[in-house]
């Protein structure tokens, strides 16, 4: 199933047995069978605004927990466009966050589940990110 943000800056495609819902500009998606979710947030990013992608992934994941400690080692990256990390956060959750970044438009995404979990929907969690299209779609 193909889905798009309501401020239209991203789509994505999401299988059949998954379920989403859109709230204030962040997209939530989850198998209800499954063990975690997925969290999309879209924007448009002034001209002015110096986006350094790495550095936005390491703020990213200090927002979701201030005892993480990424350094740009931790960081995967491509061409500026695209940057992913992992990691367990202080309370065993298990994290991997995205950020894209693509004309002017930006994409944060997160998926959590328990430590324990963290490989059971790698497979379709990999899918519906991968299938991210960023811009005026």
């Amino acid at each position: 199933m193909k889905i798009k943000s309501q401020n239209g800056i991203c789509q994505l495609d999401i299988p059949n047995t998954y379920a989403y819902f859109e709230k204030e500009s962040v997209i939530s998606i989850h198998n209800s069978n499954g063990v975690g979710a997925i969290s999309i947030s879209s924007y448009s990013i002034p001209n002015n605004y110096d986006f350094l992608i790495v550095q936005e992934l390491l703020d990213f994941a200090q927002s979701i927990d201030e005892s993480v400690t990424l350094n740009e080692t931790d960081v995967t990256s491509s061409n500026n466009c695209y940057c992913f990390t992992k990691f367990i956060d202080s309370a065993g959750k298990y994290w991997r966050i995205w950020v894209y970044y693509k004309s002017n438009y930006a994409a944060f995404a997160t998926y959590n589940c328990d430590k324990a979990d963290k490989n059971i929907e790698r497979n379709e969690v990999d899918m519906i990110i991968n299938s991210l299209k960023l811009g005026n779609v």
